[in-house]
This record gives C-alpha cells, structure tokens and sequence, in this order.
C-alpha cells in the first residue's frame, strides 16, 4: 500500500511515481476485471484507461482511502459500465434481428427504397455472421435469438447442459459484437431517426 506522499507526488505530476503505480497494480488489475468482462483484451484496454483517467485527471484525485482502494473501485465502476455498454449493444442486436426476422420488416410500405437496402444488406450480413459460427453454435444462437427459445429448452432438445447453452450463446454474441462493432453507431443512428 502507498502512502499519502507517495500520492502527492502523483497529484505533482511525478511519472517515475506513476510508472510504480503502474508497474504495482497493472497486473492484480488486470485479473480484476478480466474477472468481470472475462475477455482478456477488453479488460487490458479498461485497465490501460483507468491509468489514463487517473493522469489526465491527477492534479484534482480525490483519495480518501489508499490509492489500492481507489484503483480496484475505478476499474470495478468502469467494468460495470463496460457491461451496461455491451448490453445495450447486445440488446439492440438482438432487437434488430427479431425485427429483420418477423414478416413485416420488408413490406412495401416502407418510407424509401433506401431503407429496404440498407436492411437488406443488414440482414445478410446478420445471416453471414450465423452461418460462419461452427454449426452447434449457430444453431442454438438461432434457436434462442431468432426463434426465442429459453435456455433449457436449447439444452433439452440438443441434449447438453444449459451452462453449454449459456456458453455457446456467448461465443455467438462475442462474435456479432467483434464483426458488427464498426456499423453500431449506424444502426442505432437508424433506429433514431
């Protein structure tokens, strides 16, 4: 644990303090909120951004415990707001493939032509994504996402547990979250305008 000067120095701007911080914390960090995001790399560049807020923001760092205490709070708040990110975003996913799904997405009454592209090219990109997820996992994603079954039902049909189920749900929303990343922005542009 570092002490109230070793703080101070932080606030003063010193980097040789800032690089023991760093070389300190980093890694107990980063186990920290891979324990949260379980994936490796999202919780290296939150970690590497609890560093940086904590430099850009340095000369007004409100510790009141020890600055462990304050490290380990930063990177759990921001955890908690990653995963209320990637809800939303897995949320709105999912909302769009139920609405590219049901039968009246494409109707002719649409507002323009443009409109019927730009879903029609969603809605293949979507069912590329599926069909390069290996079968099993494809399938139960399509099972759950597009036909909403629960869970165990998933499980009872392919005969696997429903932590199978729960898992291989993930791998598939992993990967739709990784190919769709650039045009999220877009979609939600879309669904607000």
């Amino acid at each position: 644990m570092l002490n109230a000067e070793f703080v101070e120095k932080l606030r003063a701007g010193d980097l040789a303090s800032y690089k023991q911080v760093f070389d300190i914390y980093y890694k107990d960090l980063l186990k920290y909120a891979n324990r949260f995001l379980n994936d490796i790399e999202s919780s290296r560049d939150l970690v590497q951004e609890v560093y940086c807020y904590m430099w850009e923001k340095r000369s007004t760092l409100s510790i009141e415990s020890s600055l462990d205490s304050y490290l380990f709070r930063a990177v759990r708040n921001a955890c908690i707001n990653q995963i209320k990110r990637n809800k939303l975003k897995v949320n709105y996913i999912q909302e769009f493939m139920l609405r590219v799904n049901s039968e009246d997405t494409f109707s002719i009454e649409r507002k323009s032509g443009y409109d019927h592209l730009v879903e029609q090219d969603l809605k293949e990109m979507i069912e590329s994504i599926v069909e390069s997820l290996p079968v099993q996992c494809g399938n139960i994603f399509k099972l759950s996402r597009f036909k909403g079954l629960k869970n165990q039902e998933i499980a009872d049909m392919y005969n696997i547990s429903v932590r199978t189920v729960e898992t291989q749900i993930f791998k598939a929303v992993k990967v739709f979250r990784e190919k769709l990343q650039h045009i999220l922005v877009f979609l939600f542009f879309l669904k607000n305008f």
